[in-house]
């Protein structure tokens, strides 16, 4: 499913290219969920991570000091759901600031048509977006339950209560 995500990042015409070359992804911020994102990417492309615990990064994944080194030749940006809040941070509660401040400026290494994937796309990432021509994909947007994910789940949704059966 994330590989389907993460080529949804890509124009038809660019898929085919995904899936033949390693192509280098940045993971900048988030919480213990990317965490095991990060275990998954790590085995199939270059990763490199900003804002998240390098003692619990994956020996593959490339544990960056600061935003630009992790954007600097990234393919691929792969934000938190939160994406780039209003007030220009990523969420990052792992850190013990809690956030990574961001200026417009930190995108400025990355090629224009870059897919940048995020929970949702705030005005403050289509800002960043529309300065240098980056690929804005709201991944909360493309995912859809899955009616076999979540049985359990599902089946106490259709009941008033969690133990009415």
């Amino acid at each position: 499913r994330l590989f389907h995500i993460l080529q949804q990042g890509y124009k038809k015409e660019d898929q085919e290219v995904m899936t033949k070359q390693k192509n280098t992804i940045a993971m900048i911020g988030g919480d213990m969920r990317e965490l095991v994102v990060a275990q998954r990417l790590a085995e199939e492309w270059p990763l490199q991570v900003y804002g998240l615990p390098e003692d619990a990064l994956p020996l593959k994944a490339v544990c960056c000091h600061s935003l630009t080194e992790a954007l600097t030749g990234a393919d691929v940006v792969l934000l938190p759901m939160g994406g780039v809040r209003s007030d220009f941070y990523i969420p990052a509660s792992t850190l013990a600031a809690g956030n990574i401040p961001v200026t417009v400026e930190d995108f400025s290494v990355l090629k224009p048509g870059t897919p940048v994937l995020a929970g949702v796309v705030s005005p403050a990432l289509q800002q960043i977006g529309d300065a240098y021509g980056l690929r804005l994909v709201p991944v909360a947007e493309m995912i859809s339950p899955s009616p076999t994910l979540f049985p359990q789940q599902k089946a106490r949704l259709r009941s008033p209560c969690g133990s009415c059966r």
